[in-house]
């Protein structure tokens, strides 16, 4: 996929197939052309990786091209495209929910999505869980850790309070929608219930920069006409979608076959879309 046009100020530059942005001095959006965001942020004794994408490329030598600082990775969420190359690190971190979902076939359903031969790149065992009461320290910041549970079990946003920054990954969708048609996602009455408990904490960073896990979907382009910036208005919307969803309220606006195996359907209301099955409203 093509990158679609952003206008900004930012130092960029290209590490063979990794677009990198200096969003500032201190954080950078790592994205991939399957529009796949990964993010570094540093501190003065450490730097945090959040997720690593899927291409198969090498992302470790990326990183490190960038900063000699010692390396701990957060996770998102368990699903392929946010955590293919988590081998290459020495310290990673998975929310508490997802790593126990693993071993209840969420492994399967990533390693079946993955399409990668190389199926022990995942040492689960080894990860260390996080959850809500987890700091991260850096040196100079710490990164605190909201759950979110629904697009998988464990889905968690990432609090950095000194760039006022918040790390997504796929809670909420990245501005155009949220994929929750799938094993594991919750379905809309849950889901809506967990943004309801979840906003409440996100008030206090209604102003903060939202950056989700594929932060190219929130620019317009020809894909994607009507991508936005993501924000607190978006869970707004997403908790009156799930609202509507299961009252019937709200129609399909389109019907797509996932991976020529699954009938989805798409909904959108505001700010926020997501895509179920029928089954799961």
């Amino acid at each position: 996929m093509k990158y679609p046009q952003i206008t900004n100020d930012h130092k960029t530059w290209q590490n063979g197939p990794y677009r990198i942005e200096q969003l500032n001095e201190n954080v950078y959006a790592i994205d991939t052309d399957a529009w796949e965001s990964i993010y570094l942020i540093l501190g003065t004794e450490k730097a945090m990786v959040v997720d690593t994408g899927m291409r198969k490329e090498a992302l470790l030598p990326v990183i490190q091209s960038i900063t000699s600082l010692p390396l701990l990775l957060v996770l998102t969420h368990a699903h392929a495209d946010h955590m293919r190359h988590a081998d290459e690190f020495p310290e990673v971190f998975l929310h508490e929910a997802d790593k126990a979902a693993w071993f209840h076939g969420l492994s399967l359903m990533v390693r079946i999505s993955s399409l990668d031969p190389k199926h022990d790149q995942w040492h689960m065992k080894k990860y260390k869980a996080m959850n809500e009461e987890t700091v991260f320290d850096l040196g100079d910041r710490k990164i605190s850790v909201i759950h979110c549970k629904g697009h998988t079990p464990g889905s968690c946003i990432l609090v950095d309070e000194t760039d006022r920054m918040l790390f997504t990954g796929d809670a909420f969708g990245s501005g155009s929608y949220a994929w929750m048609w799938m094993p594991f996602c919750s379905g809309a009455v849950e889901y809506g219930k967990s943004l309801k408990r979840t906003v409440r904490k996100l008030q206090p960073y209604a102003s903060y920069q939202f950056l989700g896990g594929h932060r190219m979907q929130s620019f317009p382009s020809d894909l994607l006409p009507n991508a936005h910036k993501l924000d607190l208005a978006t869970v707004y919307d997403m908790i009156h979608l799930c609202n509507l969803l299961h009252c019937g309220k709200v129609p399909s606006s389109k019907r797509e076959k996932q991976f020529n195996l699954v009938w989805t359907d798409y909904y959108e209301y505001g700010k926020a879309a997501v895509v179920y099955r029928k089954k799961q409203l």
